[in-house]
């Protein structure tokens, strides 16, 4: 991996280059942004550049040992830590087990790269923890933490931290990333509309269980919802995850956004705007949006929005789906 395989934010990448040269490096970054846009992949390079054996300028060799330790996420010098899929929150050991390595030397190189992801899920009492290490960071180090919500980061870590804002990416950006990660150009574009300019939602899109779903959605739409056979979709849908609760979770938060942007497109057809005319189940959409009235649509879509908040928080997939079956059955 190189920055020329990072696709977009190129504003920030300018502005680290500058630091860098200037060695003005901030030692705890804070990057935002949606799931999947590429914030990991921007700090692993980062991270990679800086412990170059043959570094040019900003630019990595790819091809010293320190390079290929970090290609082979090997690298002692740089650390990801992440919230495990099993826990609500990231663990407080996680973060004492990091701060006591953080004390030590580099191992081979110049600098010591940790990588937080989901910081936004830290609770209290482990952002406490880590606090120390952002007011006193040893030499040469450097924390780049990653999350999707700016609110979600506790406030003594925001205010410590340089804040950069990752943007989603143009449609013709995520095609570009999926096409080089090997996906067919057309299903790539097919997967780039709906990914919200996510190349990492969008590869989660490839499974064709949800493009089941989805057209199980459409022909609930065509007449009035039969509750049973709602249901029914999202048992369907929830044969894709595993015993693990994270799992299904995130397939319910897959299944809801893609009942979210098919309500949106019915909107885009009603008003006979281009985003509607160009989907690629246009006569179907024309068919249903005879049917609905526009307060029904925006009910429907403020009903999948809070559901999809509900599994933000927590609460159960079954009770969440349930809830919004009740709310979809209310009539106008």
């Amino acid at each position: 991996m190189s920055w020329s395989s990072i696709v977009g934010h190129r504003e920030h990448l300018a502005l680290l280059e500058r630091a860098v040269s200037r060695e003005r490096l901030g030692h705890a970054y804070l990057f935002l942004g949606h799931q999947g846009i590429g914030k990991t992949s921007f700090a692993r390079q980062l991270g990679k550049t800086l412990l170059c054996e043959n570094r040019s300028g900003f630019e990595s060799c790819d091809r010293c040992a320190a390079c290929l330790l970090c290609d082979a996420n090997t690298h002692p010098d740089m650390k990801l830590l992440d919230k495990p899929d099993d826990k609500s929150t990231f663990p407080l050991e996680v973060v004492q087990q990091y701060i006591a390595e953080s004390q030590l030397k580099p191992a081979r190189g110049n600098w010591k790269i940790t990588i937080i992801r989901n910081i936004d899920m830290m609770s209290m009492e482990a952002g406490n923890a880590l606090l120390k290490t952002l007011e006193e960071p040893t030499p040469k180090s450097i924390i780049i933490q990653i999350a999707q919500a700016e609110d979600g980061v506790l406030q003594t870590i925001r205010s410590r931290s340089q804040i950069l804002h990752f943007r989603p990416l143009t449609l013709d950006q995520t095609v570009e990333v999926l096409v080089n990660q090997g996906v067919d150009l057309k299903q790539a574009q097919r997967l780039g509309k709906v990914a919200q300019g996510s190349p990492g939602v969008a590869q989660e899109y490839q499974h064709q269980e949800y493009w089941d779903f989805r057209n199980g959605l459409l022909n609930q739409l065509k007449s009035p919802i039969h509750p049973i056979a709602f249901n029914q979709l999202w048992t369907d849908l929830f044969q894709l995850s595993s015993a693990s609760t994270a799992d299904k979770r995130r397939i319910a938060q897959i299944g809801l956004t893609l009942f979210l942007q098919l309500i949106q497109e019915l909107l885009y057809v009603h008003y006979n705007l281009p985003a509607g005319n160009e989907a690629e189940d246009h006569h179907h959409l024309q068919e249903i949006v005879q049917q609905l009235s526009v307060e029904q649509m925006l009910r429907w879509s403020n009903a999948i929005t809070e559901s999809i908040v509900q599994i933000d928080r927590m609460v159960s997939t079954e009770l969440s789906t349930e809830w919004l079956t009740a709310q979809l059955m209310k009539s106008d």
